[in-house]
């Protein structure tokens, strides 16, 4: 048991240097803002046209 709570201590220390969360943390909110903006200027775009 003594050896899987030093396994675990490692395992998150290298992960937080690694940036491994952080970067996955970034990319999904990168293509989830565009995937947004997207959508919403296209909404928009549809509105004048509509008017127009």
């Amino acid at each position: 048991m003594p050896a899987i709570p030093p396994a675990a201590k490692p395992a998150r220390k290298r992960s937080a240097p690694a940036g491994k969360p952080a970067a996955g943390a970034k990319p999904a909110n990168k293509p989830a803002k565009p995937a947004a903006r997207k959508p919403a200027a296209a909404a928009p775009a549809a509105e004048p046209s509509a008017q127009d």
